[in-house]
């Protein structure tokens, strides 16, 4: 993902974050509020990684998370595959 892209995704995601007004909210709570407010399907597509039950306990809560978690998306997804990493022989 390129720096723009990820800026973009991030950037989603904290405007959607901003809306939620009632704590603590679990990610079942979020998905439905994305799709209530219409939220891009980025939005309710990253939510659905997390565990259903897992709650956020105040907004710094779900900020820090969401952005803990998008960035480490955006780390792995420019890491080479597995498969693709032949081994080093010493």
């Amino acid at each position: 993902m390129n720096s723009l892209a990820a800026q973009s995704s991030l950037s989603k995601l904290d405007s959607f974050a901003s809306r939620v007004r009632n704590y603590p909210v679990s990610v079942r709570q979020l998905l439905r509020l994305a799709k209530q407010n219409g939220e891009p399907q980025e939005v309710i597509n990253f939510y659905r990684t997390f565990a259903r039950d897992q709650v956020f306990d105040n907004p710094d809560d779900l900020t820090s998370r969401t952005e803990q978690v998008e960035i480490m998306r955006q780390e792995e997804a420019g890491m080479p595959k597995d498969d693709m990493v032949v081994p080093q022989e010493d």
